[in-house]
């Protein structure tokens, strides 16, 4: 399960990248209505890193004893 936490993690940082390079690429061509979708869209993933991310540090810690 954790592996899949850990993949959750990572997929939402690559789209919270693609979205603020999107909000870059939409200021600089002057088109302040996909900016403001994806500043929306943004949040969204933002909150659900960190979603994964708090729930990962709960995660209990591996031992060395194996079963």
């Amino acid at each position: 399960m954790w592996q899949m936490v850990d993949n959750d993690i990572i997929a939402e940082q690559q789209a919270i990248d693609l979205y603020k390079e999107i909000m870059e690429v939409a200021a600089k061509e002057g088109d302040p209505t996909t900016r403001f979708i994806f500043e929306q869209i943004l949040e969204q993933e933002e909150e659900h890193h960190d979603f994964f991310t708090s729930l990962k540090q709960g995660q209990p810690k591996k031992t060395s004893k194996a079963k």
